[in-house]
């Protein structure tokens, strides 16, 4: 653990984009004090079980319970088997590249934040919008999901994904990206117009009142994965600007307290091997089906989307703020990160003093990760 908080103070945090060239409007800057500039700040109540079961919620859903059913009809098990093992990877490298950022200075704006810092306002700006898309996506999806397992009227239980559409609207309003009261919150740390907004999505759940639930089903499924991938692509393009920056700035490897295990290659790979996925993923509206003949395009719509939609923000954006990437050497890697490094130091202080680091093998094995 000490190692860890030593890796993470080391650096010259004199290195920052204050001293860039190029004039960036003030609400592309990440702020870290969000109380500071006229917003509400969210509360940090959440505990590592909470993410735990955050994680695993998400990871086991219907695209795994219920997406699989087509694939395996059409390509049979050995099929899924492969394609599993290989995107399975590709997020592994995205997480990766991911957590190397997060390890160095967390932001409450997420990854959106990331790309704003290090690489393009304009990418962190369709970047946010993109994640937002998808959550609000997700929860008329997993309602079409019940309906069609179910063909019955159930609740509207997906609160995860509506916990994390909120939050990256709050985060894009923090930032200036979208209307200022969505950044506002109640008493409880809630940002309860975002969460409101997000919400108004679910109503595309009554869709299936009008079309079978398995076809509105597939076009959810088709826009949530395009936007996913989309997502992955910022996330491994902010990666590399960021290996780029710090190794412009003269952060060297192990200054870090994580970098990702196939460095800057392994997001090139998993870059290329996401775009290719995103233009071939919906290969077969091209393909002759009895409904559609030889073009289905409402499934063509859906499925690619995500792509000129994600485009138009970031060349829409540059064009209306006349902003240009950010030079590697200018990249702002240490605004916010001595708060970072001393609150850090003060929770390894507090777990020190609980004993938490004492327990036995089976409870550091088995338990103590969850808390």
């Amino acid at each position: 653990m000490n190692n860890i908080l030593s890796h993470r103070t080391r650096g010259d945090p004199s290195v920052s984009s204050n001293s860039q060239d190029e004039k960036i409007p003030q609400s592309e800057i990440a702020h870290e004090d969000h109380g500071a500039s006229g917003h509400s700040d969210l509360h940090r109540g959440l505990k590592a079980r909470h993410i735990t079961m955050i994680a695993i919620g998400g990871a086991i859903g219907t695209g795994l319970i219920i997406g699989t059913g087509s694939a395996l009809a059409r390509a049979g098990p050995g099929a899924i088997l492969i394609s599993y093992t290989i995107v399975g990877f590709l997020v592994y490298l995205v997480m990766c590249a991911l957590g190397e950022m997060a390890a160095w200075l967390p932001l409450a704006s997420g990854f959106t934040g990331y790309a704003t810092r290090f690489c393009d306002p304009a990418l962190g700006f369709a970047l946010g919008y993109t994640y937002w898309f998808k959550y609000i996506i997700v929860t008329p999806n997993q309602l079409t999901a019940a309906a069609l397992v179910l063909q019955y009227w159930v609740p509207r239980e997906k609160q995860i994904d509506l916990y994390i559409a909120s939050r990256t609207i709050y985060g894009l309003a923090c930032e200036g990206k979208a209307p200022a009261f969505l950044a506002l919150t109640d008493k409880r740390g809630v940002p309860v117009f975002a969460l409101g907004l997000s919400s108004l999505f679910g109503l595309l759940a009554f869709m299936n009142v009008s079309d079978d639930s398995k076809i509105v089903f597939g076009y959810f499924v088709n826009l949530v994965t395009i936007f996913g991938i989309l997502t992955w692509i910022s996330i491994l393009v902010t990666h590399i600007c960021f290996v780029r920056a710090r190794r412009a700035q003269g952060i060297a490897d192990d200054q870090l307290a994580y970098t990702a295990p196939f460095g800057i290659w392994g997001s090139y790979g998993a870059l290329v091997s996401c775009s290719i996925i995103a233009i071939f993923k919906n290969f077969n509206v091209f393909t002759y089906s009895k409904a559609y003949g030889a073009f289905d395009y409402k499934n063509f719509i859906t499925g690619y989307l995500g792509i000129p939609l994600y485009l138009i923000m970031i060349f829409g954006y540059k064009f209306c703020f006349r902003n240009s990437g950010i030079p590697a050497s200018k990249a702002d890697l240490f605004t916010g990160k001595d708060k970072i490094d001393r609150e850090e130091e003060e929770f390894l202080r507090r777990k020190a003093l609980k004993g938490l680091d004492h327990g036995g093998l089976f409870y550091r094995t088995f338990i103590a990760w969850l808390f």
